[in-house]
């Protein structure tokens, strides 16, 4: 009998939140998903919300200024930690860069989803 090799491919995600910051390239022909985890766990989400908004609201600002510098990438760095702060332009430094382009210019942020597991597992989504 032949044996079976099982290997472990993905921890569970049950009780568990975080944003998915879907970054595009082109003309949304390349996807670049990242996670960002929140560091509590998705059945205490409610006692929470003020956190999840303040993060959300911090990949919005985001989202605005990758539309303006995503071409500007050297300015955009000195311009955003001007008026945001060093945090915002090093998140900014760090998005994706876009294949289709080079990798010359940023990746846009086309959608932010708040996902959540449940103790089940369960998936929850909402778009703030």
């Amino acid at each position: 009998m032949r044996k079976i090799n099982f290997k472990l491919e993905e921890k569970s995600k049950a009780n568990t939140i975080h944003l998915l910051l879907k970054f595009a390239g082109g003309d949304a022909d390349t996807e670049h998903d990242q996670e960002h985890h929140f560091k509590f766990p998705y059945s205490e989400w409610e006692e929470n919300v003020d956190e999840i908004k303040k993060e959300f609201d911090f990949y919005k600002i985001l989202q605005t200024q990758l539309d303006i510098y995503k071409q500007d990438t050297s300015n955009g760095y000195d311009a955003i930690e001007k008026e945001f702060g060093e945090e915002m332009a090093l998140s900014f430094d760090n998005c994706p860069n876009d294949p289709q382009c080079d990798y010359q210019f940023k990746c846009y942020l086309d959608d932010i989803v708040l996902i959540g597991y449940d103790e089940e597992c369960n998936r929850y989504e909402s778009y703030l």
